[in-house]
This record gives structure tokens, sequence and C-alpha cells, in this order.
């Protein structure tokens, strides 16, 4: 009984999580922004997991580089090159690609990966990145498109081409998870006593 009641909580607990890794959200745009300080390209991502909150870059490509242009001025999203199943989190980035206050060109050829971290509101003056995810594009002579994308909410890691996500627990799942423990640490005993 208590196994299954224990297989049956684990399955519960991940499905909340799972919900919140979703697949090819990131829009990509080869019209950049319309009356503005326009790229060649841009590319937006959802903070919130309602898709309610988008922020975006905008980045040209000529002669096989890719050359940042602007961004919007809010939480802003954070860019970076990453290769396939890299486990993407705040101490293992990779070469970076957009940030506010870099304007620079990257060589880019054939298929390659940006991850990007993202999130809503600041702490201590910094924009919260509690978002995560990845795009993966191609290169076609002078075009760009992009191929497939995932973007994990609540994160703190994403494996670069897949869904595998490492997700912040919501308050009601770290309740859940703390009422699952004394369960267990109660049945522990009662079998130690039983013995």
């Amino acid at each position: 009984m208590h196994a299954k009641t224990l297989i049956a909580s684990l399955l519960f607990l991940s499905s909340i999580q799972a919900q919140s890794v979703l697949e090819n959200v990131i829009d990509f745009d080869a019209n950049g922004l319309p009356g503005g300080p326009l790229g060649q390209y841009s590319i937006t991502i959802f903070q919130d997991l309602a898709q309610t909150d988008p922020t975006s870059i905008f980045f040209d490509k000529s002669s096989g580089s890719i050359t940042f242009r602007n961004a919007n001025i809010d939480e802003g999203s954070d860019w970076f090159f990453a290769n396939l199943n890299d486990t993407f989190d705040a101490s293992t980035v990779a070469t970076p690609f957009i940030g506010l206050d870099q304007s620079f060109s990257i060589p880019v050829f054939g298929n390659f990966y940006l991850a990007v971290a993202t999130g809503q509101g600041f702490s201590d003056g910094n924009p919260n990145r509690t978002v995560r995810g990845w795009a993966r594009f191609a290169v076609s002579g002078s075009s760009i498109s992009l191929i497939s994308s995932a973007v994990a909410y609540d994160a703190s890691s994403i494996q670069v081409g897949t869904t595998n996500a490492t997700l912040i627990p919501e308050p009601s799942s770290f309740a859940a998870l703390a009422g699952f423990a004394c369960g267990l640490i109660a049945c522990s005993r009662r079998r130690k006593r039983a013995s």
C-alpha cells in the first residue's frame, strides 16, 4: 500500500512540473521591429507561462556573421551559444551572444543552438532569471530559420535540444513534498517499532 502511494505521489508531482515546459513557443521573425531601430531578425520569448509578457532581441546577419542590434528594455533576456545536450543553468553558460550592453558580430554557419534565460521582476536590482530555454536555428546562405525550441518556466536548468528541465517547485509543491516526507518518516518509525 505504501509503495503504491509513493509511486502515485511522485507521478502527480512530476506531472505538475512537466506542464511548465513548452515546446515551440519562441517566436522568430525576419521582419525585425517596424518603426524602430531595425534588425533583420527578431527573437521573442515570453517571460511568463501564460504567454502574455514578451521580450525580444533584434539582430542582423551578413557575410556569415550575426550582429546584435537592439533589445527590449524590461527584464530583457540573455542569449548564449550552446551545444546539443548542454545543461543550461546559471553556472554553465556558454559563449555569450546577446546582452543589453553587448554589440558585436559572431560567425555562424550551418545549424546552431541558442540558450536563453529570462524572467519577470527584479531582485536586488538585477532581473530575475527563472525561465530557461533553447532554440535551434538553421543557416542557409544569407537567411536564418528557426527549427525548434523549448522553454521551461520556473526552472533552474534545461537540457539543450530536449524538454528535460529542473524546475523550481511552486510553494504548493514544497508543501506536498514536505507532507510526503513527514509521511515517509512516520511510516519508517512505525516499521521500526513493529520490528
